[in-house]
This record gives structure tokens, sequence and C-alpha cells, in this order.
């Protein structure tokens, strides 16, 4: 008889497996306790090492946070005006250095002319004068409050700047020219004057006046950087000037009935408010436009090419007595955003990019633009940035430095 084969046994690969996994851990318990070993021989090198990692964890959170405070200080300086609202003013909202002759000699804007253009833009839902005084003292019932923003205004005012009421009522049209002795204050200044009291229908005293409050606005809240927007009061725009004096410019805050409608609102607010002011077509607006969009655009500054030719040139290669609107760069926006320029008193004037900057030329090349890569994406003649104003910047040949003119040009 035969003998049965038997099948042979399969290799045994889990023996191996754990004699690995062994030799991994005792590998990585050899290096652990050779660092402990080595803190707990060297405790001052090790605590100084730990120290070190320690602070820069929390320095690299802390600017985190402090970025993270200053982006939403920033937003919320832009924003100050309300939804669909850009405003008209004498002086530049930013401004970049001494502010320029031309911009000093301005004439003030007066609240008749705001009423004027409210009553020549019917388009616009409403049209209403503003003006502000800061770091006036409020009392009442012994408390004071110091560093109080005062406002004087129409009744569009509240709407305009994005003041929600939270009791009481705002003032009228007839108290706000009449000058009626009445108040509207906010959170804060009911916190400091009224604690734990219905502030409506008591009596404040700003100045050398006795004022009613008639109402009072939700809080806003704000970061250390932002001072305290809940520290304000609202008065008529007429006991303003009673109270102030009327040689102050004014600003005028324009809504448009839609958001669809801010370019041409803002478009034909700034045609009939030349009217108003007595401009010709020769001459530059004598006010700035400032909406939120705008001054949140102003951080957005050509970069690359277009920045350098521009800045440079007028931080650096123009002379002092030079600076003025007519030597100014001047550049405009691709078709790709919408037709517009920077050009004039006002520069830089960014309101988005992407943007084409004109450089100066230097003697004997011609003055090509330098466009950015959206402008010259096409070469059409419905994405052609418009013409070049009539008064040119000055060639860097007039500087005194040859070199700084080539680099103004690269």
């Amino acid at each position: 008889m035969s003998e049965a084969v038997l099948p042979a046994a399969p290799p045994a690969l889990h023996h191996g497996w754990r004699e690995r996994t062994a030799r991994a851990v005792h590998a990585r318990s050899d290096d652990l306790r050779l660092a402990l070993a080595t803190l707990s021989a060297h405790k001052l090198r090790s605590f100084l090492t730990l120290l070190g990692i320690v602070i820069g964890v929390f320095t690299v959170v802390a600017m985190m946070a402090l970025l993270d405070g200053l982006q939403r200080s920033l937003s919320r300086t832009m924003g100050q005006l309300g939804a669909d609202v850009f405003q008209i003013q004498k002086w530049p909202n930013f401004s970049f250095g001494p502010l320029s002759p031309e911009i000093l000699a301005r004439k003030k804007v007066t609240v008749a002319q705001a009423l004027q253009l409210r009553d020549a833009l019917p388009e616009a839902r409403q049209v209403g004068p503003e003006i502000w005084e800061n770091a006036k003292e409020m009392s009442a019932q012994g408390n004071v409050d110091q560093g109080v923003q005062v406002a004087g205004g129409t009744p569009e005012f509240f709407t305009n700047t994005n003041l929600a009421v939270a009791t009481g009522r705002t003032y009228n049209e007839g108290e706000a020219l009449d000058g009626a002795r009445v108040v509207v204050i906010g959170a804060a200044v009911v916190d400091a004057l009224f604690p734990g009291q219905d502030p409506i229908g008591q009596r404040v005293r700003l100045g050398r006046l006795d004022l009613q409050v008639i109402g009072t606005l939700e809080r806003q809240g704000g970061l250390p950087l932002d001072g305290n927007p809940d520290n304000v009061a609202a008065i008529p725009i007429s006991l303003f000037g009673e109270l102030y004096g009327t040689s102050r410019s004014v600003n005028i805050s324009v809504m448009a009935k839609q958001h669809g409608d801010m370019a041409k609102v803002q478009d034909l607010a700034i045609g009939a408010f030349r009217r108003i002011r007595g401009l010709s077509a020769q001459q530059d607006n004598d006010f700035e436009v400032f909406s939120n969009d705008s001054a949140r655009a102003m951080l957005r500054w050509p970069s690359g090419p277009a920045r350098s030719a521009c800045a440079r040139r007028w931080a650096r290669g123009a002379p002092a007595s030079s600076r003025n609107s007519s030597s100014r760069p001047w550049c405009w926006r691709s078709a790709a955003a919408s037709s517009a320029s920077c050009s004039g008193t006002g520069w830089p004037r960014w309101a988005a990019s992407p943007w084409t900057c004109r450089p100066p030329s230097l003697p004997g090349q011609s003055a090509s633009p330098s466009a950015s890569p959206a402008a010259s994406a096409s070469s059409s003649a419905s994405t052609r940035p418009p013409a070049p104003p009539a008064s040119t910047p000055p060639s860097p040949s007039a500087t005194s430095d040859p070199a700084r003119a080539r680099e103004a040009v690269q």
C-alpha cells in the first residue's frame, strides 16, 4: 500500500512580520529614551528651546489676529455709507501727501447747493446734506460723555449713512431746516448718560443748548482701532450751524433707487452739480465723488509695470514744483471693466482693476502706453483705451537725474 502524501505546511510569514514590527518598536523606544535622556541632561537648553517654540507660535497667532482685526476695521471704515449711496464732497476722501493748490482753493459745498441738487435730480431716491464735528462733550443728570461725534443732517442722513433707529423717531424735514432743539443719540451715549433708563423725552446739554432726546440708534459695535461708532449724536443741520457755525463744507449723500442705477445716477448727479457750481465744460470738477466701492477699490492699486511706471514717476521722478494736476501721470481702465479715467486732481483715483497707465517717454522714444494684460488682450476699436487728456505729463528729461527717468519707464 502506498503512503498518503501530506500537503506541505505554508511558510511562516507571520513570524517575519512580527519580528520586523518588534525591531521597529524597539528602535523607536531607543530613540525616545535617548531624547528623554538628552532633555534631562540639558534642562536649561531644553527649556529655552521649548520657550522659543511657544513664543514663535504665539507671535504667529497674534499677528494673524491683528491683521484680521485691521481688515475688519478697514472694511467697516470703507463701508460707512448705506447701500446704493454715494457722496459728493469738497475734499478727497483719501489723500496721498499734501493737497494740491487747486484742491485747497475749492469753494465749500453748502446746504443750499444740496437742496438745489435734490430738486435737479429726480432720478435719485433721496438726496441730503450732512456735516460732522468730532470730540464734543454731552452731559445729562450729572453724567458726562466726552468724545461724542456730532452729526448734522436732514432726515435722509440716517438711511444714507446706514444708521438704524432703535427707539423713538428721527427729526423730520421741518425740524431739520428750522433748527429744532432735538437730538438722536447712539447706544454709547445712552449707556454713559442714562444707564438703566429710558432716554426718550430726557434732556441733554450739548454746548450751550439743551436738547430733547427723541430717538436712539441701534448698537453697531466696533473694534478698538475704530474708536466707538456708537458714541454719536445726530441733530438737525440748521441747529448744527447755530452751534458750530456755517463756515464748514457739507457733504451731500445721494441714494439711487436701485443698485443697477448707481452709475447712471452718479453721472447725472455730477452733471447737475457742475451746473449748480457754475463750472464750464473746460473746467475740472471742483468736488469729489465717494462711495463704498470706490473707497475699497483705493486699496487695489494696479500691480506690476503699470504701478511702477505711474507711481514711481509721480513719487520720485517729478520735481516738487511740478507736482500738480497737469503733471501727474494719467491712467485708464480697460474696456473689460469700464471706461473711466483717473487723470486730474484726484490722482490716483483707482476705481477697480485692470488698469492701463501711460508712463512718460524718454527723449527720442514714442509715448506708447504700457498696457495691462487685460487691456492688451484685444486690439479692436471696442477695447481701445480712451484718448489721453489734453495735458500730458512732462518728460523725465526735465528731471535732473537721467537714471531715475530711465527707471520710470521700465
